[in-house]
């Protein structure tokens, strides 16, 4: 607040008797009203404040309130860890302690028609691809296993369009699943991949995520690399229901 002198109108800091341009007699009593009302004023605010602070039914309301957020944040998060840590439907069991069975020859098959250049096309079934999966990852297990993680099994599966691999780990003998969606475009002679999505037990994964996820998945790729190398090969690869189509070039 600010003192105005009567006679010059000058400004004057609230503390001074006399003014400070022309030393006339300054009158306090509008700054002492003033004063007076604004401490009224804080009062009455600070005494609404306190009855709503110690209302016994609003401070019931907010205490409810807060544990009412608590609980419902817990259940999300929760329900979020249940269905990370849920098997997919239809998963199937266990297979690194399954033993070798002799299943489709898939890689040779690639390796030969891509060295005489014949070209044709080859198609397999879901069945297939995973026994063909199954044996190539017994026989790498050493190399995916990891400390408190050992590598159980890995598996495909095929819908239009979308290929899905499911990679199978477990912590103390709890089995975790990871998954990855992909799709494919032949671009410049070339197949191109593309991440569609993935899962985390039954929590879908947006495509955005699964990207930092990728990870997870890099000793699976090292296993494989021969296996996607032959397929990057291909000159066209189509997925349908249970089942993928593979087309060789020619020359």
């Amino acid at each position: 607040m600010k003192l105005a002198c009567p006679d010059c109108r000058h400004e004057n800091e609230p503390e001074r008797i006399y003014c400070h341009e022309c030393g006339a007699r300054l009158n306090r009593t509008t700054l002492i009203r003033e004063q007076t009302a604004a401490r009224e004023e804080d009062s009455a605010e600070t005494h609404r404040r306190l009855e709503r602070m110690l209302n016994p039914k609003g401070v019931i309301f907010r205490a409810n309130l807060k544990m009412l957020g608590k609980v419902l944040s817990g259940a999300f998060v929760a329900a979020l860890l249940v269905l990370a840590l849920s098997a997919p439907e239809g998963s199937p069991p266990s297979a690194a302690s399954a033993p070798l069975e002799l299943g489709p020859q898939i890689g040779l098959d690639l390796e030969n028609v891509l060295s005489k250049h014949r070209g044709g096309t080859f198609s397999y079934t879901e069945d297939q691809v995973n026994g063909y999966l199954r044996n190539v990852l017994k026989r790498k297990k050493a190399n995916l296993d990891k400390p408190f993680l050992q590598f159980e099994g890995g598996r495909a599966g095929f819908d239009e369009g979308v290929c899905r691999i499911t990679a199978i780990r477990s912590i103390f003998g709890y089995p975790i699943f990871f998954r990855t969606d992909n799709t494919v475009a032949t671009r410049d002679g070339r197949i191109d991949a593309q991440n569609c999505g993935g899962a985390l037990g039954r929590l879908p994964v947006h495509p955005a995520l699964m990207k930092y996820l990728d990870f997870l998945f890099a000793d699976v790729w090292s296993a494989l690399q021969q296996d996607r190398k032959q397929v990057a090969e291909m000159s066209a690869i189509q997925f349908h229901p249970k089942m993928v189509v593979l087309t060789a070039p020619a020359l």
